[in-house]
């Protein structure tokens, strides 16, 4: 019931398109030796007698017309050579008019071909759009291609028209990459895999893609999906829940507004990237005569539009100014975790939830995913984290509320997993249940590695394994209240999970976590000591309950931890590394004294790890500002230098907000905040008058 391949289809009849940027176009308009330009590729095969221009074009002044292909085996017309990047998801428009069966293809090379639209018989009395989408994620780099189109059973005088083929790149995700892992989100949330992935029919070599792939420049993958699911009870005890596994139907991008239009699809069906580099760069140079921000930048999603409905805040940012909203050009900017972060947006109130069949619950959900590129940092430069930030926007008060990341870890080869939970860590954990990983392309090689996912922010309160299969106990869900057992460490039909075997046993006493011996030691409840058949794990840890009302918040913070201990020498070698690493990744997050929603946090003030957060503002100024911070401790002071490091002010903080006014010129200046002699914030200050 689910993995995907390079290539996938989906058929979209309806207008709902993402920000895209268009990498190949043809309208016909030309034509050279009674072929239209760029249509003579190799793969070609119609006769040139079924090829002709005509002047019933969708736009412009003519179209492809294919006629005389009276034949039920496909013909084809190939386009010349192009090329695509690694990657990236592609979006496919055909305007056609007529009757006859299409089909499209892509060529890889003269020998690999890759059908993304699978024959369909069309009969269109005017010009109708299809669309089809292509992934690219197993491709080592950038490939020539050919477009081909096949053409049967056209039997109409009148011929079928082809019109204004374009190929463009969508940007409704992106990939985490700045250390040793690639890992690609999607704007709906789906974590790591695309939901369209799992209608595909298309294959290439056999290959699935799944894309938390690490190392980053290998063709392995430990992780085939993850994503969130939660379940709620409101004033009437009535069930809530949204939930996602393979078929992802219940999320939607973008936050909850009162019109979801195409301008909305436009803005918030992506996933937004930037660096810290990139940040500090343009706090270093958005006053400077000529500066252009990045785009990246320029379009961080940080208000919403709230005459439609939406929140006034979306993504954090810093506002320099304070005067409420996100204007860059005057030196606001993106606030950020770690070197290089993801941000995106979705909500499970738009669509009706067809994965769970659960109610919806109207929460929006502002995540952001993030990582640390210094290498010198085995646990940091092997880990990447996803924080998020979850809002009530309905009018009901929930309770016994349950908060559960679903993660399928498949390290390389998918049929061959043990799964484990480390509670004192609150830890899951993947490792191979065979010496060898494999078969398959994108198995691992040598001693295989293992997985790890963490929460973070609070102390999980269960771990639940079930299996891919209809057991009554512990089989897949297939409605709101299988999803809800799952989310309270239950079985499907409710009972108690029970310490040892499968947990199932009611003789057994209750447990709420699954798993949580040893397998490195073979030691306490394991799937190594139990012998269990080695396959597919899927793994739920969760926390509640707990209440939420309206308009209130939680945040949930995770950490997914990747191990190969090149000491090890069996599959479940590298644990005792992991759960080491796990440690000082808790010890990090923990000394980063993170709030719930980060919307006031600077990357500056992540930078330098100041808990006491000191803030400066407005910047620039006409030479009065304020100082304020949470907590002031004694012996503070701020120093103000020249540019060319003369001292021009000093001056004692003496309370938690405090106003100064300079006596200097207009000018860019620099500013030291220190206490006890120790400089806890550095920066500059515009002074314009």
């Amino acid at each position: 019931m689910k993995k995907c391949f390079l290539f996938f289809f989906v058929a979209i009849i309806t207008i709902n398109i993402a920000q895209a940027q268009q990498i190949y176009y043809s309208d016909y308009e030309v034509w050279q030796n009674n072929y239209p330009e760029g249509w003579n590729g190799s793969n070609t095969s119609l006769e040139q007698t079924s090829i002709s221009q005509s002047n019933d074009a969708y736009t412009g002044a003519s179209s492809l017309k294919i006629s005389n292909q009276y034949s039920s085996t496909l013909k084809y017309i190939s386009s010349s050579a192009f090329f695509i990047m690694p990657d990236k998801i592609f979006e496919l428009s055909i305007w056609t008019k007529g009757k006859g069966a299409v089909s499209i293809n892509i060529y890889l090379g003269q020998t690999e071909v890759i059908n993304i639209f699978p024959k369909k018989s069309l009969n269109d009395s005017v010009w109708t759009e299809y669309k089809c989408r292509f992934s690219t994620y197993l491709l080592n780099d950038s490939s020539s291609i050919e477009l081909s189109l096949g053409f049967a059973n056209v039997l109409s005088s009148n011929g079928l028209l082809i019109d204004n083929v374009s190929i463009k790149e969508l940007y409704n995700s992106n990939t985490l990459d700045i250390n040793n892992i690639a890992a690609t989100i999607f704007s709906n949330g789906s974590l790591f895999n695309a939901p369209e992935n799992n209608n595909s029919n298309n294959s290439l070599l056999g290959s699935s893609a799944p894309l938390f792939v690490a190392p980053k420049n290998s063709h392995a993958s430990t992780i085939f999906q993850g994503n969130l699911w939660i379940g709620a009870k409101d004033e009437a005890n009535n069930l809530h829940l949204v939930a996602e596994t393979f078929l992802g139907q219940d999320f939607s991008w973008g936050p909850i507004a009162d019109v979801y239009n195409a301008a909305y699809n436009e803005r918030y069906n992506r996933v937004w990237k930037i660096s810290k580099e990139e940040i500090l760069n343009h706090v270093s140079n958005y006053y400077i005569g000529g500066y252009v921000a990045a785009q990246n930048i320029l379009d961080w999603p940080a208000n919403g539009d709230t005459l439609n409905g939406e929140s006034q805040r979306i993504a954090p940012y810093c506002d320099v100014n304070s005067n409420g909203y996100y204007d860059p050009q005057n030196g606001d900017y993106p606030a950020i975790r770690g070197d290089q972060a993801l941000f995106f947006v979705f909500n499970d109130f738009r669509d009706d939830h067809l994965s769970s069949d659960g109610e919806k619950l109207g929460f929006e959900f502002r995540a952001m995913a993030y990582a640390y590129e210094n290498p010198q940092d085995e646990a940091l430069y092997n880990n990447i984290f996803i924080s998020y930030e979850v809002v009530n926007k309905s009018q009901i008060t929930y309770t016994d509320s349950y908060f559960g990341m679903f993660t399928d870890i498949d390290l390389g080869y998918a049929m061959d997993d043990y799964i484990g939970y480390d509670s004192t860590l609150s830890l899951v954990y993947g490792y191979n249940g065979m010496q060898n990983d494999g078969p398959g392309y994108t198995s691992y090689s040598g001693v295989p590695p293992v997985q790890g996912v963490m929460l973070l922010s609070q102390v999980a309160s269960k771990f639940i394994s079930y299996v891919d299969s209809s057991d009554p106990n512990m089989g897949y869900p297939t409605n709101a209240d299988d999803y809800y057992n799952f989310l309270q460490g239950k079985t499907k039909v409710g009972n108690p999970l029970t310490y040892g075997e499968n947990g199932t046993n009611q003789s057994n006493p209750p447990t709420n976590y699954m798993y949580t011996g040893f397998p490195e030691q073979s030691s306490g409840w394991n799937e190594k000591s139990l012998n269990n058949i080695p396959g597919d794990r899927r793994g739920l840890i969760s926390y509640g309950p707990f209440s939420l009302l309206p308009n209130e918040k939680i945040c949930f913070d995770f950490a997914y931890p990747w191990v190969k201990d090149s000491n090890a020498t069996t599959p479940e070698g590298s644990l005792p590394l992991l759960r080491q690493r796990a440690s000082t990744i808790q010890s990090f997050y923990n000394s980063q004294n993170i709030d719930c929603g980060y919307n006031d946090v600077s990357i500056k003030d992540i930078q330098t790890n100041n808990s006491n957060k000191i803030m400066l503002y407005p910047n620039p100024n006409n030479g009065s500002f304020s100082v304020s911070c949470i907590e002031l401790i004694p012996n503070t002071t701020i120093e103000i230098y020249s540019i060319l490091g003369n001292k021009l002010f000093e001056k004692k903080i003496k309370s938690n907000n405090e106003s100064f006014d300079l006596k200097l010129n207009s000018g860019v200046y620099l500013y030291t905040i220190k206490t006890n002699s120790k400089i806890i914030k550095r920066d500059k200050i515009i002074i314009h008058k």
